[in-house]
This record gives C-alpha cells, sequence and structure tokens, in this order.
C-alpha cells in the first residue's frame, strides 16, 4: 500500500512533484518531493511518498522538477502478506570501466521480474569521499537501458566493497568517520529504504509472505 519514488538532481534542486495513477483510472494523485540534503551541495536527493496504494496493482508515476518535465516510469506494488510464487532479479558488480552499455538490462526486464536487488558494487567509486560515490553512482544512473529498470521495478540495495570503499578491505581498516562518510552517501543514494540502525546499511523488508533481510558486510567487517 506504500511506494517511494527517488529522484536524483544536481544543481541545487529543491522543489518537485510526482504525479502517480492507478492504470485503467482517469484520477491521478500527488506527492511533494522532498529535498533534506544540504543546500550548499551541488547534488542532491529527493523522496516522494506515495500511500493508500492499492496491493498488486500497476501505477504510472509523472516526476516534475521546478516546474519542468522531469521523468516518467511505472511500478507495480507487493500482492498482499499471502503465499504465492513471484520473481526476484539479483544483480551486482555494475562496472562501467568494463562495460559502459550493460545490454545485460534488456534481458533482465524481458523476464518482467517483480522486484530486483541490488547486492554490491552498485558502482566503483573505490573511495569513501561522498562527492565520487555520488559521481559514480550517477554515472551508473545514467546508463539507459540500467535507468529503464530503476524506473519500472521496485528495486532494493546493499553494498560491497568498491562502493563501500577501497578493493576488498577490512571494515576495522577504516575510522568511523570514514566509514560515516560513506553510510551518508549510500542513504542519500538509496533514501526511502528502511535502513535499521545510525551505523550500518542493514534492513529487512516483506514481499508477499516473504521477509528479506538485507545484510551489511563491510561496516563492522571486523
Amino acid at each position: 500500500t506504500e511506494a517511494f519514488i527517488w529522484v536524483g538532481s544536481v544543481g541545487g534542486t529543491s522543489a518537485g512533484e510526482v504525479t502517480y495513477r492507478a492504470v485503467g483510472e482517469t484520477a491521478s494523485s500527488q506527492a511533494d518531493l522532498i529535498f533534506d540534503t544540504p543546500a550548499d551541495r551541488y547534488y542532491n536527493a529527493g523522496v516522494a511518498y506515495l500511500s493508500g496504494l492499492t496491493p498488486n496493482q500497476k501505477y504510472l508515476y509523472d516526476v516534475r522538477l521546478n516546474n519542468r518535465n522531469f521523468g516518467s516510469g511505472s511500478f507495480r506494488t507487493s500482492p498482499q502478506s499471502v503465499p504465492g510464487t513471484f520473481t526476484v532479479a539479483v544483480a551486482s558488480c555494475m562496472d562501467l570501466n568494463f562495460d559502459r552499455t550493460q545490454n545485460a538490462w534488456d534481458s533482465l526486464l524481458k523476464k518482467a521480474p517483480d522486484l530486483l536487488i541490488l547486492g554490491g558494487d552498485n558502482a566503483y567509486p573505490n573511495t569513501t569521499l561522498s562527492c565520487m560515490i555520488w559521481a559514480e553512482h550517477l554515472q551508473q544512473r545514467g546508463v539507459e537501458k540500467f535507468a529503464k529498470v530503476i524506473r519500472e521495478v521496485p528495486t532494493f540495495a546493499t553494498w560491497d566493497d568498491h562502493d563501500f570503499g577501497p578493493n576488498n578491505p577490512a571494515g576495522g581498516d577504516y575510522e568511523l568517520h570514514t566509514r560515516e562518510e560513506s553510510q551518508r552517501a549510500f542513504a542519500e543514494l538509496f533514501k526511502g529504504l528502511p535502513f535499521a540502525a545510525t551505523q550500518g546499511i542493514y534492513y529487512k523488508f516483506q514481499w508477499r509472505d516473504v521477509d528479506f533481510f538485507m545484510l551489511d558486510n563491510r561496516y563492522f567487517r571486523s
């Protein structure tokens, strides 16, 4: 009965809204995009929280930023918490240095998954600097085939080494403030996910009658 739409922007955007409606209906609803990143930041993220949705229903949505059309997409809500089959797509290791086209996303969409789990290395910043983490993730989301997937498939994510910091370190090698910078960037880039703690990015969610536990194997790796 709920969903959220994440919108990332550069250049200090601070106002926007999402208009949405169920397929087959003409009446639409509107939700404000909430931007709460610091005003002096060049890049920021906004989230529109949609409520009162019908389970197992497809919705269409349009995004406007500063009174201009920004983009559109669709999604289907989870069925109610009853047993039943559904399809989960799992992806990881999106290295733009290896492949900037990423045709595999076309194959994924053809399978029509109900949800997508990004299992880590969702970008390759290889640093704990939040500005670089943002830059790499925005480049990945600029890959049109990937962008089409996350505009249409409910997406959940955790991180691994390359989107947490350098290649395969032990979590204890980082000072706390360095880990916090990585966490802050990830939480902004995936704002709306129900992170369970102030330290670390683990959380859980439910789809149909299945509980998913998203683990964090980096923040407290030691």
